[in-house]
């Protein structure tokens, strides 16, 4: 995912995974054979009052040798039309990121989306838009100016919690009080059942994305998958 010379943007949101991914790829650099330099950037939406401790973000930055950016803006949630909040939120974050790391002339941009992040998405897509989509490790951005990577995508949310228990990571952020309120949700608990039901449910989903047999699925064709892959790409 990483090649000599990249300028790499690391979204973090003071939460656990951003707080992982900020870590490892900071301590990376000291023993990696590719050269890499590293930014980070605290997206903060005025409307939201989800509180993250600034001050303590800057320290750990320091600490890791990296240049940490505050871009604050402000989201009109009125328009959020059918869309849940949580998805606007997001959205106007990734927007904001993607402007900054142009001006930055960024190469990459690192999210801390982990495994079971990956299968939220990939349930929510099929029950809720009946296509079979989620979110790759690595995905070219405006023409290939861009690249969008995922370093964390094969750990799980349960390694993450380990991690920053032993990296002592202060999370003691305010909840968002838009959090309960999403599908996510609902999802997140069908796959905690399914696990349960099925222990290996949630590794086989996982993997069932990296072996897809088109010939034997009876709603599509062949041709169909690949101009359907093509319009993804474009987008």
């Amino acid at each position: 995912m990483i090649a000599e010379g990249d300028r790499i943007l690391i979204g973090v949101s003071g939460g656990k995974d951003s707080l992982a991914l900020l870590k490892t790829l900071a301590g990376r650099r000291r023993f990696s054979d590719v050269g890499y330099s590293l930014e980070a950037v605290f997206i903060d939406i005025r409307e939201i009052p989800y509180k993250t401790d600034l001050s303590w973000l800057q320290s750990f930055c320091n600490e890791l040798n990296v240049p940490l950016h505050v871009k604050a803006i402000s989201v009109n949630f009125s328009k959020t039309d059918k869309q849940s909040t949580c998805f606007y939120c997001s959205w106007h974050r990734r927007k904001a990121l993607f402007e900054l790391g142009k001006t930055m002339d960024i190469t990459k941009i690192a999210l801390g989306h982990h495994r079971d992040d990956a299968l939220e998405t990939l349930m929510l897509n099929m029950l809720s838009h009946g296509t079979m989509s989620s979110m790759p490790g690595r995905l070219p951005m405006f023409g290939g100016r861009v690249e969008l990577i995922r370093p964390l995508l094969y750990h799980t949310d349960e390694q993450s919690r380990e991690f920053a228990r032993l990296m002592e990571f202060p999370l003691s952020n305010e909840p968002c009080p838009y959090e309960d309120k999403t599908r996510r949700i609902e999802i997140r608990k069908l796959l905690q059942d399914m696990e349960q039901r099925f222990p290996a449910a949630n590794k086989n989903l996982f993997k069932a994305m990296g072996a897809i047999y088109l010939d034997y699925l009876p709603a599509v064709n062949k041709e169909a998958a690949v101009i359907r892959d093509k319009r993804i790409t474009e987008k």
